[in-house]
């Protein structure tokens, strides 16, 4: 496998498979309070990303989906500038 391979593997796995995991692995949103209830991974720091990608999906739903467009089309931009950038350097 290439490195331009591995470096997309990477980072879109970071940018679509763990909001995922967050979207998936919590339950309990609370729309006033902006909080999940519970999270089957116990890590604070996971819960507080968990309210943030909530969060976000609650206020793209009244956006039409529009940042969540523009949050895809971040990450397969950026997932092709490192790409290439380390491409090149790696071979």
């Amino acid at each position: 496998m290439s490195t331009k391979a591995k470096i997309r593997w990477i980072l879109y796995g970071v940018g679509f498979l763990l909001p995922m995991l967050a979207l998936f692995g919590c339950d309990g949103f609370n729309e006033g309070s902006m909080k999940v209830s519970s999270c089957f991974i116990g890590f604070s720091a996971f819960e507080d990303f968990a309210n943030a990608v909530y969060g976000f999906v609650l206020v793209s739903a009244f956006m039409l989906g529009i940042p969540i467009l523009l949050y895809i089309g971040a990450v397969v931009l950026v997932t092709e500038i490192m790409a290439r950038a380390f491409g090149r350097r790696g071979g």
